[in-house]
């Protein structure tokens, strides 16, 4: 579970293009880090993790948003 919150988390906030580049870097190595290379490579609960943060992240924001709005209109009362 540790290893797919961890890849969840890396995939995240480096985005697919830069996290995909990085497991194919790790895939045309050596044996270990071929070895790396498929541990970390997405699979599905990486994958709704990632949309599962995703949904957190813009939850939280469009509070703050809001949060926002109302303390702006209640200074300007």
């Amino acid at each position: 579970m540790l290893i797919a919150l961890v890849k969840s988390y890396m995939m995240w906030t480096l985005g697919g293009e830069v996290y995909g580049a990085a497991i194919s870097g790790l895939l045309a190595g050596s044996e270990l880090e071929r070895a790396a290379g498929l541990i970390m490579a997405p699979d599905a609960v990486t994958l709704w993790m990632v949309d599962a943060m995703q949904a957190i992240y813009r939850f939280f924001g469009s509070m703050m948003t809001a949060l926002e709005g109302v303390a702006s209109s209640m200074i300007a009362v």
